[in-house]
């Protein structure tokens, strides 16, 4: 069994993973916003949140000041086992593809050795 804070470290570093790969600059609160169906994910210099669409509102708090120890203690919580499976899924997909793309592209790479000058 997972305890609290693994999940809250999970879902923070899946969300923050999704976020560097999708996110887009937010410049009218100077940070980064991915919207999605049931989650809406954004980060700035204070925090990371994550807010779910189906009424239960944020989820996950997670202050982003270096200087908080502890942070994934102080982090304010409203999420499920289900939420960090969700995005813990979705993250090791886009993970997968990645690994997939550079071994494709290391591939063509090699087979077109020959014709660099």
């Amino acid at each position: 069994m997972t305890s609290r804070v693994q999940q809250v470290r999970q879902l923070k570093r899946d969300a923050a993973f999704l976020l560097s790969n999708y996110g887009i600059e937010d410049p009218q609160k100077d940070g980064q916003v991915l919207e999605g169906k049931k989650y809406r994910l954004f980060a700035d210099e204070q925090a990371l949140r994550i807010i779910a669409k189906d009424r239960r509102g944020e989820i996950l708090n997670y202050p982003n000041d270096r200087y908080t120890s502890y942070p994934e203690v102080k982090a304010q919580t409203n999420f499920t086992s289900q939420d960090v499976e969700l995005f813990r899924e979705l993250a090791y997909k886009i993970e997968q593809q990645q690994r997939e793309a550079s071994k494709q592209w290391k591939r063509q790479r090699e087979r077109g050795r020959g014709f660099e000058q």
